[in-house]
C-alpha cells in the first residue's frame, strides 16, 4: 500500500527524487489545484458540515454532518491518496489495483465503503504534526480486486 499525503492549500513540493512506487502516487500541482477547488466548492454547499470527500472509480462520496463539539479550530484540508500496488515478482513493474483519494481535514475520522454494498472498507485519520509532516492511521480491508487487510500508522 502506498499513500501520498498533501496539504490542499500549501503547495508543498513532491520529493525531489521519488521512487518508482511513490511516483505512481504523486500528485501534480494541477491535480492538487483541482482537488482544492472541488473541496472549497463542496464546502461552500455544506458550511460547517463537510467532513470529507472520497473519490473512488470516478464516484464521489461525501461525509456531511455537523462536527461533534463544533469545527476543529484552524483545521487544514488534506489530500490523502491511498493506493494498492501489485507486482508478480521483484523484476516486474508495479500496477495499480486500487486507488482512492480522500479530501478531509486534519483530525477528522473517515470511514467508508469503497462501493455501496461492497465489503471493501477504508478507515483513516490524519493528524498534522508541528514539523509539517502528517501522521496517518489507516485501516484497509479488501476482498476485490485482491484479498488484503492492512492497518498502519504512518508519519511522513
Amino acid at each position: 500500500m502506498v499513500a501520498a499525503i498533501v496539504f490542499l492549500h500549501s503547495g508543498r513540493p513532491q520529493p525531489q527524487e521519488p521512487t518508482p512506487v511513490s511516483r505512481l502516487a504523486a500528485v501534480s500541482p494541477k491535480e492538487l489545484a483541482n482537488r482544492s477547488l472541488l473541496f472549497r466548492e463542496i464546502e461552500r454547499l455544506f458550511p460547517d458540515q463537510l467532513r470529507w470527500i472520497a473519490e473512488f472509480d470516478r464516484e464521489l462520496s461525501l461525509g456531511v454532518h455537523p462536527a461533534m463539539g463544533g469545527p476543529i479550530g484552524n483545521a487544514r484540508p488534506l489530500l490523502v491518496r491511498v493506493m494498492v500496488l501489485f507486482r508478480e515478482d521483484d523484476h516486474a513493474s508495479w500496477s495499480k489495483r486500487l486507488e482512492t483519494d480522500v479530501l478531509t481535514y486534519g483530525e477528522e475520522h473517515v470511514e467508508l465503503a469503497l462501493h455501496p454494498g461492497d465489503e471493501n472498507r477504508l478507515s483513516l485519520w490524519a493528524y498534522p504534526l508541528p514539523d509539517g509532516k502528517v501522521a496517518v492511521d489507516v485501516s484497509l480491508c479488501l476482498t476485490d480486486p485482491v484479498r488484503a487487510s492492512v492497518e498502519r500508522l504512518h508519519a511522513g
